[in-house]
C-alpha cells in the first residue's frame, strides 16, 4: 500500500507549529531543528537529485522557501 504524501504547504505549516523557522539561512539551525526538517522531507516523501549540492534536509529547506503558500 503506498503512504500519501505530505503537500508542500502543509509541511511547512509543520515546521512552524513545531517551531522552525523557515525564513533563515539554514546554517543558523540548530541540530535538532535539522532534524526535524529532515523527518518531514521523509514524511512528505521528498527526494533530492543525486547530483544536489547538499543534504536531503537543506535541500528540502531551500524548496520550502521557495513555495509560497497562503
Amino acid at each position: 500500500m503506498k503512504r500519501k504524501r505530505l503537500p508542500v504547504c502543509e509541511a511547512k505549516r509543520l515546521l512552524q507549529a513545531r517551531g522552525v523557522p523557515t525564513n533563515q539561512d539554514f546554517d543558523a539551525l540548530r541540530f535538532s531543528e535539522v532534524s526535524i526538517v529532515l523527518d518531514v522531507a521523509k514524511a512528505a516523501g521528498y527526494r533530492k537529485r543525486k547530483d544536489a549540492p547538499g543534504s536531503k534536509a537543506r535541500m528540502f529547506y531551500y524548496h520550502l522557501q521557495r513555495k509560497r503558500c497562503a
